[in-house]
């Protein structure tokens, strides 16, 4: 048991250094810019659809950067919450968190995946988890 507790404890570890980056990587102006500018010229994310496509769109051609931006620091919070759902799931797997907490989590993923912002970006992950 003492051995199963430490790695958790190291799995909580991990995604805290994860989740620390993240957070920085939201925060930055300088990379978001970078996100933007690639966007710009025609490059997209892996978990781009033609659904995201069209609910973008509009909101990108009336407010340009500002909403690159906000899509681009969007998928560093739902890469954010992943994380966290992640250590949830591996602490229950091991007996560390309780039925009740864990049916909490799989209702809160399993409203974060049908937001469209967040669908295709985390549908793999937390499927796997439901």
């Amino acid at each position: 048991m003492d051995r199963q507790i430490a790695l958790a404890n190291q799995y909580h570890n991990r995604a805290e250094t994860r989740s620390g980056t993240l957070s920085s990587f939201h925060g930055n102006p300088d990379l978001i810019g970078q996100h933007v500018r690639r966007f710009k010229r025609g490059s997209r994310p892996s978990y781009w659809t033609d659904e995201l496509e069209s609910t973008w769109k509009e909101r990108i051609e009336a407010e340009g950067d500002v909403a690159l931006g906000d899509l681009f620091r969007t998928e560093y919070r739902a890469q954010l919450q992943i994380v966290g759902f992640d250590n949830i799931h591996f602490q229950y797997e091991r007996g560390f968190i309780d039925e009740d907490f864990w049916q909490n989590t799989r209702n809160k993923m399993k409203l974060i995946r049908s937001r469209i912002y967040a669908r295709d970006l985390t549908q793999k992950i937390i499927k796997n988890m439901l």
